[in-house]
């Protein structure tokens, strides 16, 4: 797996979160934590891609922080029902997955 395949998933993931978060999370109350955890894995997602991109010697670490990020929120929001929560969760495994397999190929 290239590096851009795993940016390609990051992206993705980074829409979904900030989508969840601000259409979904930001409007329930008790949808607190996904919100944090959209907010933080977008970050992370987007910390990723800058760091990654510079061909940086902690790069791997940002992948595994990429990946924790993705099941934290995956996790969290597939908790809830709403559609976008269930898409969101979806993305995030996907994201996590990708970045696993890019870890293992660029970084060992």
């Amino acid at each position: 797996m290239k590096m851009p395949e795993c940016f390609d998933n990051c992206l993705q993931c980074i829409t979904a979160c900030e989508r969840c978060a601000f259409e979904c999370c930001a409007k329930m109350p008790d949808h607190a934590e996904c919100l944090k955890a959209c907010l933080t894995c977008a970050d992370a997602c987007s910390a990723c891609i800058r760091v990654c991109s510079r061909g940086s010697k902690i790069g791997g670490e940002f992948l595994t922080l990429c990946v924790s990020a993705c099941e934290a929120c995956a996790k969290e929001c597939e908790k809830h029902e709403d559609a976008l929560c269930q898409e969101c969760a979806d993305v995030c495994r996907q994201c996590a997955e990708k970045c696993k397999e890019c870890c293992k190929a660029c970084c060992a």
